[in-house]
């Protein structure tokens, strides 16, 4: 089926989620720190991954923070999707606004997990199918257009005016 990486900082959790994708047939992938991550990043055995999920709250740091630097580096193209026992609401307005394609409670259970599993595979095997040079395009603007954006942000917020007027033109000239 797919290779699945689960990050948390739970060793339970690690274990009980691997058996249940495995379960169902998946490869799994377990990182419980950033470190370990860094490793997979590493050695690019981030790129033979199909789904990451990743916990909310580690110690070190936010999943959808660790999410969003897999992402923009392009260390992985596969679907992220995070995963926390955090309130559904607070846990969807987190994966939307960091840009992943989904979430999973942990409350929901090992069913409902390999559903939702599933489903963005799905959903990435029916885009890639109906995927064209101009869909592409479009999505590597947008993509490359909210990391930009997000840096014009951070400098602002840094009062760092000279890295905020570059991103907005390099924004402006990927934009055409």
């Amino acid at each position: 089926m797919a290779t699945v990486l689960v990050v948390d900082d739970s060793e339970v959790v690690l274990d009980v989620t691997s058996e249940a994708l495995q379960a169902a047939g998946h490869q799994v992938l377990t990182a419980c720190d950033i470190e370990q991550v860094s490793q997979l990043r590493t050695s690019r055995a981030l790129r033979t991954v199909d789904v990451v999920l990743i916990d909310v709250h580690m110690p070190e740091i936010f999943g959808d923070d660790v999410a969003l630097v897999l992402r923009d580096s392009g260390a992985t193209q596969a679907a992220i999707l995070l995963f926390s026992a955090l309130e559904e609401s607070e846990l969807s307005v987190r994966a939307a606004e960091a840009g992943l394609d989904g979430y999973v409670c942990k409350t929901w259970g090992a069913e409902r997990l390999i559903d939702c599993v599933a489903a963005v595979l799905d959903a990435r095997a029916a885009a890639a199918r109906s995927d064209d040079g101009q869909n592409k395009w479009r999505r590597q603007l947008r993509s490359t257009g909210e990391r930009r954006l997000r840096e014009i942000q951070l400098a602002r917020a840094s009062h760092d005016l000279e890295r905020a007027t570059s991103e907005l033109h390099a924004l402006a000239g990927e934009a055409g």
